[in-house]
Parts: C-alpha cells; sequence; structure tokens
C-alpha cells in the first residue's frame, strides 16, 4: 500500500471539504465527526492525539469505502 507524501497530504488538506467536518444532518459522516468532537470536549486529548483519532478514522473510512468498491465490482450488496 502506497501511503501519501508530506507534500501529497499537505495538499489534500488544503483541499478537504468543510463538509467532511460538520456535523450536521447532510454530513453522512455526522455520527464520526460528532464521536470526535465529543473525545475533543473531554478535555482528555490534546491536540496530537485528536490528529492521529482523525487520521485513523480517515484510514478507517478509506477501507471501508475501499471495500465496498470491491463487493459492487463482484455484483455483491
Amino acid at each position: 500500500m502506497k501511503y501519501f507524501s508530506a507534500e501529497e497530504a499537505r495538499r489534500i488538506m488544503g483541499k478537504a471539504p468543510a463538509g467532511l467536518i460538520i456535523p450536521c444532518d447532510e454530513n453522512p459522516n455526522r455520527e464520526a465527526v460528532e464521536a470526535l468532537f465529543d473525545r475533543a470536549r473531554t478535555g482528555k486529548a490534546g491536540p496530537l492525539s485528536m490528529a492521529l483519532y482523525g487520521f485513523a478514522l480517515g484510514h478507517a473510512t478509506g477501507i471501508r469505502e475501499e471495500r465496498a468498491r470491491r463487493k459492487e465490482r463482484e455484483g455483491r450488496t
């Protein structure tokens, strides 16, 4: 698996849609965003920990999306 270079990561972060991190009803990722915000509100996680949690959630989202694409290609639901 190829991960992003620092330059690619900066470009992605610079163009990330704000809708991905806004906890509104239209956001399909709303519950995950709310869970992340809840973790931040407890005050138990510092900025570095929050960045790591966000990265982990993004990584897991990518895995889930890839599995769904594979199932769709194979004709499964």
